[in-house]
């Protein structure tokens, strides 16, 4: 292993695309309960929720305040219900129903503009035509808005879907806000950032690289450098996003003081690391209990909601800020159920016990969620989500690459420091491309894309580039992401 892997993945989209049916087919699926879950929020490792924030110079963060209400520290029921929402989004296949619509191309910060959303309405209203568009990098099949005539996800029938004007209210409801034991005593920990105006680990990806995107063109950008010198530069164009994000668990004392390593993070302008108190729920502290409702939804939808709050022995969910550095992972705790009629119901008291007793086993998962003849969740996306939320003592590190991988000698020796973004010139380029001039484009294959990354990390010159190389080069496996079946995480 050359390098730690980076701290999240992602889980692609399967071609099958979303199990898309009309409201009244969803609500045809059986027989419709309404009741309540109670159930605890434990944290594993520290759990911070951004509140007030205090900044020096407007921009940085010297010290970051848990969230509150009137009575105290809380937690906002709304951002348990969307952490769960992108849960079952992904290991059912479905919608993305949140996403940021458009990146727009910004002088020196990011050379090509991309859009996410189908919706040209959402963008003409907020876009100041810096340049072109390319895009959308979201199939459209998978896009809430393109897909929202057309059909309702099992995610968008649970949680809401707008259409437009109107929209279908969420059956699945969470409190305001879930609260602590009184006297509960939260405490600072360290998060690292950069000096500059960028966030470390913040959400920028650039259509440039190959690392939130398939690969799909290389072209030769003229441009004049800052010294108003003429120069050339590879850009690796991208095509569409590799899938939807999520962290891997590790505890935060393992990896921030890799960070603060000048001998392991080099340190320049754009890479200067400082770090920042974070008020957090320690590890092993617990919420007060609190109630899930479910309103008029089918038995297996009801148990795909259990399942996803309690998804197997070896899996837990991340929640809030500073989860690339380990903060976040919780767990849910259930505690009990009724039906708002006062019954009794045997098979779903039976699933409940199940999920809380994580004694789920393949075939019956698959038995308990499947409508008609087909399962709710998507086999090979809820593997891939599963390995990464694996919540297990690791043999890896998790640190978000060093794009100058050169010692620090051989930096010294050099006097330039070249920080997140290594130049690669059209000289670095394998002959056989026939890549000179300025505008010179060529499509590539995702076979011939990892060949060109594989020569680039053996020269040093840019390791970070293919992120599903990157990672497998970390992980020393090639099939990194899928090795265990399902019931390896249950």
């Amino acid at each position: 292993m050359s390098h730690n892997p980076n701290p999240f993945d992602f889980v692609p989209f399967d071609e099958s695309g979303p199990d898309l049916r009309s409201y009244e087919d969803w609500m045809g699926l059986g027989d419709l309960v309404s009741g309540t879950i109670s159930l605890k929020l434990k944290a594993l490792t520290p759990v911070h929720i951004a509140g007030k924030q205090d900044a020096k110079a407007g921009k940085k963060i010297t010290m970051s305040h848990f969230n509150r209400d009137e009575s105290g520290p809380c937690i906002p029921g709304s951002t348990v219900r969307g952490m769960l929402r992108g849960f079952i989004e992904a290991a059912t296949n479905g919608l993305v129903s949140t996403k940021t619509a458009f990146f727009e191309k910004k002088f020196d910060k990011r050379q090509f503009g991309f859009k996410t959303t189908h919706n040209n309405d959402e963008i003409s209203k907020d876009a100041t035509g810096e340049g072109p568009l390319h895009g959308p990098v979201i199939s459209e099949c998978y896009d809430g808005f393109a897909m929202r005539k057309k059909g309702f996800d099992i995610s968008s029938f649970l949680f809401g879907q707008i259409t437009g004007d109107t929209g279908r209210r969420s059956k699945v409801i969470f409190p305001a806000n879930i609260s602590f034991p009184k006297g509960i005593q939260l405490e600072n920990y360290p998060h690292p950032d950069i000096e500059s105006s960028a966030l470390l680990g913040g959400p920028h990806p650039s259509f440039r690289t190959w690392w939130y995107f398939q690969p799909e063109r290389i072209s030769i950008r003229p441009f004049t450098d800052r010294k108003g010198v003429d120069r050339k530069a590879v850009d690796f164009i991208g095509g569409k996003y590799r899938g939807r994000k999520f962290y891997y668990h590790q505890k935060p004392e393992c990896c921030i003081p890799f960070y603060t390593n000048s001998e392991k993070w080099p340190v320049s302008e754009e890479t200067r690391v400082y770090i920042y108190e974070m008020e957090c729920l320690p590890a092993q502290r617990e919420s007060e209990t609190f109630k899930v409702k479910f309103m008029e939804i089918p038995k297996a939808a009801l148990y795909l909601l259990l399942w996803a709050l309690n998804p197997g022995k070896k899996v837990r969910h991340k929640l809030g800020y500073g989860k690339a550095f380990g903060y976040g992972s919780m767990k849910f705790e259930l505690d009990d159920w009724e039906l708002l009629d006062g019954k009794d119901d045997a098979e779903i008291e039976q699933v409940f016990n199940t999920t809380k007793n994580n004694s789920w086993v393949e075939n019956e998962l698959c038995s308990s969620l499947t409508v008609g003849s087909k399962c709710l969740i998507n086999n090979a996306s809820a593997r891939t989500l599963l390995h990464i939320l694996h919540w297990d003592p690791h043999p890896y590190k998790y640190t978000y690459p060093v794009f100058d991988g050169r010692s620090k000698k051989e930096r010294n020796k050099e006097q330039q420091k070249k920080g997140f973004l290594p130049l690669i010139q059209p000289r670095n380029l394998p002959k056989k491309l026939n890549l000179h001039k300025a505008h010179d484009s060529r499509s590539i294959t995702d076979k011939d894309a990892r060949a060109l990354c594989e020569h680039f990390m053996e020269k040093n010159l840019r390791p970070a580039l293919h992120f599903a190389l990157y990672q497998e080069k970390a992980f020393d496996d090639e099939d990194y992401l899928t090795k265990n079946d399902l019931s390896f995480y249950l």
